[in-house]
């Protein structure tokens, strides 16, 4: 009994370390659980998380107003805490696993804030205001982000007005559930309200300016594989011959497609994999980019578009190529219509040489 007294002793006065620790539980499983934004397991996993966060929330502060049975008063004063930061950093993670597989890490960059000013919060934040309004905060970006994640899957599109819905049916759970709050600690509540108000309001005007701004990644679509190869043919099968520039035996670490060097009669094709979701058809582009030494800057030269279609795991497969091009640094982008980029490959064109270089052939 001794030694139980002492670890919550111990626990109480490491609180905001430990409630970090938390945090990252929930992040270490979800990197090692999720997989497919529309498969029905990670999706169980998600809402579980969603449902852990607010459950966990209203029992704490149930618990601090007393609205409890006496006799779980105390455990669920000291357990939700740590039942919280689990479940924000569940959802926080997977958001950020899925949206950094949606894009670039460039545009994923405001997750990696968050994640950031989560851990920061509860290191730094001991107030009971603060961190009311910090949880009601991170509660509301998780769930902002489920719902734009989500919506689009289950209905089979995505564009300006399922975000804006997806938006809208995120901040009406959010008020449902500071209406409830109100109903267990109303004083508490009331007295803060403005600052609620202020800050999940500035957080939800945040993420429209991200995405109109086409700072936040395509969701739910992911780059599986993109390459720069010279010949992509379509097999009667399905599949894909590819045939690229064989690399040195000695420069194993580095495989990837992003030499190109002409021949008469070739071109640069660009190849890629995205994934989207069973229900999901879109459209996507590839645009070749060519980076201008004397401007410093890269400019568009051509954009092509194409059809996609989800349920595919590695994703459905398309590609385009570049008839007219000069030797220098290129790049092959991936995006949406609406000029979402999902990934992109870089890649040099050398000057054109006497001799073919080998070429090695895969099947994809």
């Amino acid at each position: 009994m001794q030694r139980i007294k002492t670890l919550i002793a111990w626990a109480k006065s490491n609180q905001h370390h430990l409630l970090s620790a938390s945090f990252f539980v929930g992040f270490v499983i979800d990197n090692l659980t999720l997989n497919r934004v529309d498969s029905q397991g990670d999706n169980i996993i998600l809402a579980t998380y969603m449902v852990l966060m607010m459950f966990s929330t209203l029992m704490l502060y149930a618990a601090l107003a007393t609205k409890l049975p006496e006799r779980i008063v105390p455990f669920c004063r000291d357990f939700m805490p740590y039942v919280m930061q689990f479940s924000f950093g569940g959802v926080l993670s997977g958001m950020l696993i899925f949206y950094s597989r949606s894009g670039s890490w460039e545009s994923s960059w405001p997750f990696l804030v968050i994640i950031v000013g989560v851990i920061a919060g509860n290191e730094l934040l001991s107030r009971r205001a603060e961190r009311l309004v910090f949880n009601l905060s991170v509660l509301f970006i998780a769930l902002f982000s489920y719902t734009a994640l989500i919506i689009p899957v289950l209905i089979g599109r995505m564009g300006e007005v399922v975000f804006v819905i997806s938006s809208i049916i995120a901040l009406a759970i959010f008020v449902a559930f500071v209406q409830t709050l109100i109903a267990i600690v109303p004083n508490f509540i009331r007295l803060h309200i403005r600052t609620i108000v202020f800050s999940v309001g500035g957080i939800f005007m945040t993420m429209q300016f991200l995405y109109f701004a086409n700072l936040i990644p395509p969701i739910p679509l992911s780059l599986k594989d993109i390459g720069i190869y010279h010949n992509v043919e379509k097999t009667q099968d399905g599949s894909y011959l590819l045939s690229y520039e064989k690399q040195p035996w000695w420069q194993f670490w580095d495989r990837r497609k992003n030499t190109f060097t002409p021949s008469e009669g070739a071109f640069p094709y660009c190849y890629s994999s995205v994934f989207a979701p069973t229900k999901l058809s879109t459209a996507i582009v590839h645009e070749w980019q060519y980076y201008v030494d004397a401007e410093k800057e890269w400019q568009s030269r051509s954009v092509v578009s194409f059809a996609i279609a989800g349920g595919r795991a590695e994703g459905y497969r398309g590609y385009s190529y570049k008839e007219t091009y000069e030797p220098g640094k290129w790049r092959c982008l991936v995006r949406t219509e609406r000029g979402q980029t999902i990934g992109y490959v870089t890649f040099l064109i050398r000057e054109e040489a006497s001799a073919v270089p080998p070429l090695e052939t895969v099947i994809k």
